[in-house]
């Protein structure tokens, strides 16, 4: 290819593209671009188009050019800027299809959306901004423990004992780096989203300090005895009581889950039922049994045997269609309510979820073929169908049998418990044996369980908050999140082989990136070197 010698290279080149990626491209070009054997004349448009690509390439500068223009600038800093840009573009444009498709008539929603949003843009800098300020503290850190480790600095070293081996610990740079980075959450709109995204980092710090911690030979029982699968049992106990009492603080996915699978095991409003007569809905038949464990499980008086002495609580009068039609052999109102058609509560939950596995098999079915197919590396069609058929089984068995050992709880506890017994305190109890199920499926769901377990941990934090136990500090979620990606590249530099999840390694090298080599670690300091994917 050649080049015109009186066409300047242009300065801003140098930030949007890089002299290799800058020559990969003009390669592809150029390979398409070329004529074909025989071709003479341009006789059809396709050859018109390629003969003026052609004529272009003459006269573009080379990517040695480019390479010899942009050593004048510092290579570091131009690669820093080049993903900071692309990032934040990215990003905004991706919240730009998210807000049209917000408000797009598909949801029946009419919103004139800006192209530019000031909200949108410090939003989408965030990303960019926590990248740039570790980059640029890295090496700062790095050249200050090379100057603690001198010869020079003796004398420091001796006085200020403690500080010295602050600032010679192999962890001081990335954790310093990130905690100052993680300002940059700031940025980002006070709301649902700032505060998953705190307890999200939050949780993939416990699981791999955890994981970090069961690695020391003193610790190793841990990972072979405890596991990901005890964090489940405590999850779905405050997860079970928080949508029980505080139902607005459940979170999104619990809440749905339990909705849908109250179906089975609620009664619905019957298909010849008057349409003139009123029939208590999904959320008022849950209310009223939260109501019944707060009442301590009153007894259940038959208007069919009873008539005359039958009488329900005022607070009750929302489900009176249900509980009167009810089998006069039931004697507890919360089994009335639940299984008002069936006398026996074993049979009544046997049913229900048997229902439940035949749904639940058809959404598992699909979901474990997906995945099975994303995750694939071909060793056989049988090889495969095994494993999309184990993650099928043991799915499919782990959300039936705690949806159904949640809901027959409440009947089960009745029965063995009484009305006195703890009342309130049963609800934490169902949900933590219905978490043991995890354990048959502890080597399978370990990410599922760390999810369930951040759930948990939001749906407390905004109990507390709404019975006022604690008071929200002004911006306390930046502090968590700073210390949560301390600690993360912490781990992340000092221990690579910690984070075994790929998405996340990936995040984390995208932050760590690759320093210039004047200021990277001597191999002769007690800093380790930095490892890049």
């Amino acid at each position: 290819m050649s080049c015109s010698k009186s066409f300047d290279t242009p300065f801003w080149l140098n930030f949007v593209i890089s002299p290799d990626e800058y020559r990969s491209l003009t390669s592809k070009v150029e390979s398409w671009a070329k004529p074909n054997a025989g071709e003479i004349r341009p006789a059809y448009k396709g050859a018109l188009i390629k003969l003026r690509v052609r004529k272009i390439l003459g006269k573009i500068p080379t990517a040695d050019q480019i390479l010899l223009k942009s050593k004048d600038l510092n290579l570091f800093y131009l690669e820093l800027w080049r993903l900071c840009s692309r990032l934040s573009s990215s990003c905004y444009a991706i919240l730009y299809l998210v807000s049209l498709l917000k408000y797009s008539k598909v949801f029946h929603k009419n919103h004139r959306i800006r192209l530019l949003d000031w909200r949108r843009v410090k939003t989408s800098l965030a990303p960019a901004l926590l990248i740039s300020i570790y980059r640029l503290l890295y090496p700062a850190t790095i050249s200050l423990h090379k100057g603690v480790v001198t010869a020079e600095a003796r004398s420091f070293r001796m006085n200020h004992r403690r500080i010295a081996k602050v600032l010679l610990s192999p962890l001081f740079a990335p954790f310093t780096a990130a905690f100052l980075a993680g300002s940059s959450l700031g940025l980002l709109p006070k709301g649902r989203v700032r505060s998953s995204i705190v307890f999200y980092l939050a949780s993939l710090v416990t699981q791999y300090s955890f994981s970090y911690i069961s690695t020391k030979r003193q610790f190793r029982w841990m990972s072979q005895q405890v596991g990901p699968w005890i964090l489940a049992p405590f999850s779905v106990a405050q997860l079970l009581n928080t949508f029980v009492y505080n139902r607005e603080c459940t979170p999104m996915f619990f809440s749905a889950f339990m909705r849908y699978t109250s179906g089975f095991f609620l009664p619905l409003r019957p298909s010849n039922y008057p349409a003139e007569l009123s029939y208590p809905s999904r959320e008022q038949i849950m209310d009223s049994l939260t109501e019944i464990t707060r009442e301590r499980y009153p007894p259940f008086n038959s208007p069919i045997l009873y008539p005359d002495s039958y009488t329900l609580p005022s607070a009750f009068q929302s489900i009176n269609p249900i509980v009167s039609e009810a089998h006069p052999g039931i004697k507890y109102l919360s089994c009335a309510l639940i299984h008002p058609a069936n006398q026996s509560c074993l049979q009544s939950s046997i049913i229900n979820s048997l229902a439940l596995l035949l749904s639940f098999s058809k959404f598992v079915g699909l979901a474990a073929i997906g995945i099975g197919i994303a995750e694939w590396e071909f060793k056989g069609y049988a090889l495969f169908a095994k494993s999309v058929s184990i993650k099928f089984a043991k799915s499919l068995s782990l959300l039936t049998l705690v949806s159904s050992t949640i809901w027959s709880g409440l009947c089960f506890t009745q029965n063995t418990m009484g009305n006195r017994l703890l009342p309130i305190g049963r609800i934490k109890m169902i949900g933590f044996v219905a978490g043991l199920w995890a354990y048959f499926t502890r080597d399978s769901n370990k990410k599922h369980f760390i999810s369930v377990a951040r759930m948990s941990a939001e749906s407390y934090w905004k109990t507390l908050i709404k019975h006022n136990k604690v008071h929200t500090i002004q911006n306390g979620d930046l502090v968590i999140f700073s210390f949560s990606l301390a600690i993360l590249m912490a781990l992340f530099d000092h221990s690579p082989k910690t984070i075994d999840d790929r998405a996340v390694s990936k995040v984390l090298s995208l932050i760590n990136g690759t320093e210039p080599k004047e200021l990277a670690p001597s191999p002769a300091t007690p800093f380790p070197e930095r490892k890049f994917s």
